[in-house]
């Protein structure tokens, strides 16, 4: 397997891990469980709930648009055909590149399945993006919501947190590297 690397940006591979791996599952569903275990617990205070509503609730946004970009990105970026933008193949004739190169992407979308792991990962990202703007309207506009009306939306906390953790493990499904055909 190999891992070029698309000329003056960072590799596709370490922008998905730094999404999914350092700020998905490390910091973000680790807020949401932490917020759910103080919401159990009845140890929730009104900074902990503004916190939540003003900081952990809204960064999916941001974020989310992330890792639309990464899979706008993946065709192009994690595409075998990237190998011929270096040596040695990219000192092959211009005559040949012309169609070796659309042949060899079009071979890595007909032996892998490219095609389920971007509409996978979209369709999760739907999902925690609608539940996210339920819970946000479920907050209202209110710049300082309850304890009480936080609590109340408990349980769509917690199907969002699994729609996020969704959103993860369509993540995971993409490799790590370039595929050799």
């Amino acid at each position: 397997m190999l891992s070029p690397q698309m000329p003056g940006r960072e590799p596709w591979q370490d922008r998905r891990s730094r999404f999914d791996h350092d700020w998905l599952k490390n910091r973000y569903l680790n807020r949401l469980e932490g917020f759910l275990a103080l919401l159990d617990s009845n140890m929730a205070t009104p900074d902990l709930v503004r916190d939540f509503v003003h900081q952990d609730l809204p960064a999916w946004e941001r974020r989310s648009r992330e890792a639309r970009n990464l899979l706008a990105a993946f065709t192009t970026e994690m595409t075998p055909a990237v190998c011929f933008n270096q040596p040695p193949l990219c000192l092959l004739p211009e005559a040949g590149r012309d169609w070796l190169v659309p042949l060899v992407h079009r071979l890595w979308w007909e032996r892998y399945p490219v095609a389920d792991w971007i509409e996978q990962a979209g369709r999760s990202l739907d999902e925690a993006d609608a539940l996210c703007a339920d819970l946000q309207e479920g907050v209202g506009i209110d710049p300082e919501p309850t304890l009480e009306q936080v609590a109340a939306l408990r349980p769509g906390i917690a199907v969002f947190r699994d729609s996020c953790r969704g959103v993860a493990a369509a993540m995971r499904r993409f490799p790590d590297q370039v595929q050799v055909l």
